[in-house]
């Protein structure tokens, strides 16, 4: 199953449908062509019919011009056809590199270090192939942060223990993935199956994973809710504290992201949520703006928020990486991520489409929840 979702999402980041928009010589060729999907930045492949048959093939681009949106020049059957791109051309490095990450992600979970030093190997190969020009700038920061991430993640599970840190008579409680409330199909067509698959079972399950096994050091600090972990860093041993704040903040975040969304639900706020954004912003419109050009312009990798801060009134913030505003004193009652894990294979880089979509599936009888708990 796990092989499956990696070739799913490697073929799910591959393919950019298009629309053909022009035909030479279509009056004396007897070919259809039906779709055209970017393969690299040099070969497309054809789908078509001829003579009521289907067909599919490999083309070279003859031309490619680029004006808002991207034209694509080639030949099949002896005609010339011209198509427009509804998404730019992957960069083959940047998705091999995003692959083996996702690799070496599963083997790190499953606790083979041999696979995934081996993943990240491939993964650092491709990486220093990808030039700055091909991906933008967040991209190609995010996937670095990724590689060196999941480099720290591979060092950890490499360490041996103490005997004293192996005890489980001295520790409370290890921290859990919490299971979804809902189908990984529930938040459909906001949010897609296999997005949130791999983030809750892979993404979220290595935060969790690797928050364990720093921990194990220190067995003391099992059984605090995360929260209470989190909040007080300071309190955490040095040689473990960017582990606990890196993969504590994970579980944390995606705890409560996941319960934040809820099939059949987004539109306008209700209850006290919607009195507080009112009062605080001037209306949910308003809110709305300002949450979403927030999550839009955290650079790189992130989360963006509604908190209540100091003084008791709302306000929008975001973080970096898997930042949390409680280890500021805030206390969130909204979030979204905006790693591109969370929306890539359904939006690619089109990260304020997705933010947009968030807002259909935004539980707010938990936010209510949130903002009513003390």
């Amino acid at each position: 199953m796990k092989n499956k979702v990696i070739s799913t999402l490697t073929a799910a980041a591959l393919i950019a449908s298009v629309v053909p928009v022009a035909v030479a010589n279509a009056a004396t060729a007897d070919v259809k062509v039906n779709s055209v999907s970017a393969l690299d930045s040099s070969t497309v492949k054809v789908s078509y019919t001829k003579k009521g048959k289907k067909y599919s093939t490999n083309v070279k681009t003859t031309k490619v011009i680029k004006h808002g949106a991207t034209i694509v020049q080639f030949k099949l059957q002896g005609q010339s056809y011209s198509s427009k791109l509804k998404t730019p051309f992957v960069n083959k490095n940047y998705i091999s590199a995003l692959n083996h990450l996702e690799q070496a992600d599963l083997a790190i979970v499953n606790g083979k270090k041999e696979d995934a030093n081996q993943a990240l190997s491939h993964a650092n190969v491709f990486f220093s192939r990808l030039k700055t020009t091909e991906v933008s700038e967040a991209q190609y920061h995010a996937l670095n942060q990724r590689i060196a991430q999941l480099q720290n993640a591979l060092t950890a599970l490499e360490t041996p223990l103490t005997p004293s840190a192996q005890d489980p008579t001295v520790s409370g409680q290890k921290y859990e993935l919490p299971a979804l409330s809902y189908a990984f199909n529930a938040l459909e067509p906001h949010i897609d199956a296999l997005t949130m698959e791999i983030h809750h079972d892979r993404h979220h399950a290595t935060y969790v994973t690797n928050l364990n096994h720093a921990l194990e050091k220190y067995p003391q600090f099992f059984g605090q809710p995360i929260e209470q972990l989190i909040s007080n860093l300071n309190a955490i041993p040095e040689d473990i504290r960017t582990a606990v704040r890196n993969n504590g903040g994970g579980h944390a975040n995606h705890s409560m992201f996941w319960k934040i969304m809820a099939p059949n639900a987004g539109g306008n706020p209700t209850g006290a949520v919607a009195i507080a954004i009112n009062r605080d912003f001037g209306s949910f419109q308003k809110f709305k703006d300002e949450f979403s050009a927030v999550a839009s312009g955290r650079f790189g990798s992130g989360w963006a928020w509604l908190v209540v801060n100091k003084e008791g009134k709302l306000e929008v913030t975001s973080t970096a990486n898997q930042d949390n505003p409680i280890m500021d004193g805030l206390k969130p009652i909204l979030c979204i991520d905006v790693w591109e894990h969370a929306y890539y294979l359904n939006y690619q880089n089109k990260r304020a489409s997705y933010i947009d979509a968030f807002f259909n599936v935004v539980n707010w009888d938990e936010v209510n929840r949130l903002l009513n708990e003390e």
